[in-house]
């Protein structure tokens, strides 16, 4: 499955993600088939839904801006661009993907 145009689309989004001082759209649908703890585990507060629209902060503490935007990518992508990043990120996403 890659839907590289549907990354961060507000576009039809029904799920937002916010950490730090970073907001991620996304698609209820294609989270809770692909990776359903993203919507419960690491969680600040309880998910929010309004409005058909599901709102989780998350504990930025965990799971930092890049690490989730680059999961969330993944989603729709199978793809992470680890060029891209620092040695560091790199070593914090493979600790988010292990939670």
């Amino acid at each position: 499955m890659r839907h590289p145009l549907l990354v961060d689309c507000k576009d039809h989004a029904d799920a937002i993600f916010i950490t730090g001082g970073t907001t991620i759209y996304a698609h209820r649908a294609i989270v809770s088939v692909r990776c359903p703890n993203l919507l419960v585990k690491n969680v600040k507060d309880k998910p929010v839904v309004k409005r058909g629209t599901v709102t989780v902060r998350v504990a930025d503490t965990l799971v930092d801006e890049v690490s989730l935007a680059n999961i969330i990518a993944y989603l729709y992508t199978d793809e992470i661009q680890f060029l891209n990043l620092e040695k560091e990120q790199v070593v914090r996403l493979m600790f988010v993907a292990g939670l």
